[in-house]
């Protein structure tokens, strides 16, 4: 199995059937489904039961609500797949982003982690292919890896810190920075239900997150000594972020 798809569910009712749906569609088929309810309490678990009778879904139910640092550590845990990708439950697809990142880690097999931009539609998606060394010291300026976006290979693969409740996908990709390259197809495959911090989306409290991008850069500055001398810049550098309203990532 070549891509193992893991899907964090917590109230998405609106949403949900969508996401599934856009990777039960997509163009190459060599692919599991972990879809993992974290103790919703709207209609989310009901929607998610109607796929249960697919053979490449695996359906899980947390019995409370443990966050999605957890819940996804649950999908790495059973995931056969290859390679290890993230959805988020409001978010979507395109229909041929296995297929294209299929043939880019074919062309490079020795990609251990890639990702790609992400769009806010479908319109005029670009179909771009070439392969590029992303320059991972830009990852200390901050995030500029979304979530939904990344292709990890399933090789002793890390896990999100379960103890961060912001910005944990940052403190990972940190971590992944210090062994692997990391590796960018200029091509948004994954379309945001969800504008950047808008109302709704656990990145909408954007002083927590601040905070957390600063607590992943800071526990990143202790494994490599000499980035310490550069926390007062970084502090400096998210005040900036936060007065002139800098997305995160």
């Amino acid at each position: 199995m070549r891509f193992s798809i893991i899907i964090p569910v917590y109230n998405n009712e609106q949403t949900i059937g969508r996401a599934i749906q856009s990777c039960l569609e997509q163009t190459f088929t060599a692919f599991e489904l972990i879809v993992i309810n974290d103790g919703s309490n709207d209609n989310s678990e009901a929607i998610i039961s109607n796929y249960s009778t697919y053979e490449n879904i695996t359906i899980l139910n947390n019995t409370s609500n443990r966050g999605v640092s957890y819940t996804r550590n649950r999908g790495i845990k059973i995931a056969r797949g290859e390679y290890l990708c993230f959805l988020d439950a409001d978010d979507y697809f395109t229909l041929n982003k296995l297929d294209l990142i299929n043939t880019c880690l074919e062309k490079n097999p020795e990609i251990q982690f890639l990702f790609h931009p992400f769009a806010y539609n479908n319109h005029n998606i670009s179909s771009a292919t070439e392969v590029k060394k992303w320059n991972k010291f830009r990852l200390l300026l901050g995030n500029k890896i979304a979530t939904p976006c990344v292709i990890i290979k399933n090789e002793h693969p890390l896990l999100f810190n379960e103890r961060m409740h912001y910005m944990e996908d940052y403190d990972l990709w940190l971590r992944y920075s210090n062994e692997q390259h990391i590796y960018y197809i200029n091509s948004a495959l994954t379309i945001l239900g969800r504008p950047v911090l808008s109302k709704g989306g656990v990145s909408n409290s954007k002083i927590k997150m601040r905070i957390g991008e600063l607590s992943a850069y800071m526990h990143h500055c202790f494994h490599k000594p000499l980035l310490i001398l550069t926390i007062p810049f970084f502090i400096a550098l998210q005040m900036i972020k936060s007065i002139i309203k800098v997305p995160i990532r």
